[in-house]
């Protein structure tokens, strides 16, 4: 294979790579927006708790953004199972 196809090969792993971590980070925040949904449902929420998760959430969504970015060179600290794993309850 020629160096051009070689490329070709690494740059569709990276975007791959790229796609499903983009892929659990909308699952995540549908998980969180689900949950957030739930609790502020309640006959009276706690809005200091509903609060706290948004900060939160937007601490992890500031963390995923740098690691995107990090992504098209291969160096993503923050992997797909993780991710899932920041399910906010």
């Amino acid at each position: 294979m020629d160096c051009s196809g070689e490329y070709d090969v690494q740059a569709l792993k990276l975007d791959h790579h790229r796609l499903c971590e983009e892929l659990a980070h909308c699952k995540a925040d549908k998980e969180f927006v689900w949950s957030l949904w739930k609790q502020l449902q309640k006959e009276s929420p706690d809005m200091t708790a509903a609060v706290d998760m948004v900060t939160t959430r937007i601490s992890v969504n500031g963390e995923f953004k740098d690691s995107v970015g990090r992504t098209w060179i291969g160096e993503c600290s923050m992997d797909s199972k993780t991710l899932l794993n920041l399910k906010l309850s």
